[in-house]
């Protein structure tokens, strides 16, 4: 009996404390700095782009037809694009966070097979989430956890489908919600900075891409904590 209290224990092993994760995150990202600003040139011009007013004051535009269909075109290849830069943006952080420097070329070599399956992926966990939020609140807030390592878990194994990265997302994360949120808590007192005037828009989006990778590096912990408990269900099976 207390054997195994010892190794429920061992299993249940303290992981790094989210603010603790911010100086190798930003080690992470200044490794990969290159390639980061690349990626994430477009999302930062979008960000200026709205500040301070987002929309045009301009009410004078007729809508018909044409109009509707080149607004649907544009918002078509908007997500297209951003779907891309998504999918490599969130590969890099996965490889950042594993230690290691990828040019964009590796970068795309890697990724490109999977930006379909990543795309619908992304679609899939905003479609449950909003929906849990707009049902009954919770079931979308619980959803949130669930699911967002599922990217980083599907862009880490070539073969896995959409609702295995998912199912596995899950299953890796309820033991450790509160490590899980603590990095989106993080995520989120570090967007607030944008209420900064003037430098509030820029500094946020810094500060969030510079802390992007320390979801992957929370993935990476529990990824290698399940690895270490199956090694010792093997030992133990073997005697």
């Amino acid at each position: 009996m207390a054997k195994k209290k010892r190794d429920a224990k061992s299993d249940n092993k303290v992981l790094a404390s989210s603010l603790s994760l911010f100086a190798p995150s930003m080690n992470a990202f200044m490794r990969n700095l290159p390639t980061f600003i690349i990626l994430l040139a477009l999302p930062f011009l979008v960000t200026l782009s709205n500040y301070p007013n987002g929309m045009s004051d301009n009410n004078d535009i007729a809508i018909d037809t044409p109009v509707i269909l080149g607004i649907i075109f544009s918002i078509a290849i908007v997500l297209v694009i951003y779907i891309i830069l998504g999918a490599l943006t969130t590969k890099l952080q996965l490889e950042a966070a594993k230690g290691n420097v990828v040019s964009l070329r590796q970068l795309w070599a890697s990724t490109k097979s999977r930006i379909v399956t990543f795309g619908l992926l992304c679609i899939a966990i905003a479609a449950l989430v909003t929906v849990g939020l707009i049902a009954f609140i919770i079931p979308g807030i619980i959803f949130i956890r669930r699911y967002v390592m599922a990217p980083y878990i599907l862009l880490d194994n070539d073969d896995m489908t959409i609702s295995e990265a998912m199912n596995k997302s899950a299953e890796m994360s309820k033991p450790y919600s509160g490590y899980i949120w603590g990095v989106i808590g993080l995520v989120i007192l570090l967007s607030f900075t944008t209420v900064i005037p003037f430098t509030g828009p820029m500094l946020s989006f810094v500060l969030t891409s510079i802390y992007g990778i320390a979801l992957p590096l929370r993935y990476l912990e529990i990824k290698n904590l399940g690895r270490g408990h199956s090694q010792r269900k093997t030992r133990k099976a073997i005697k």
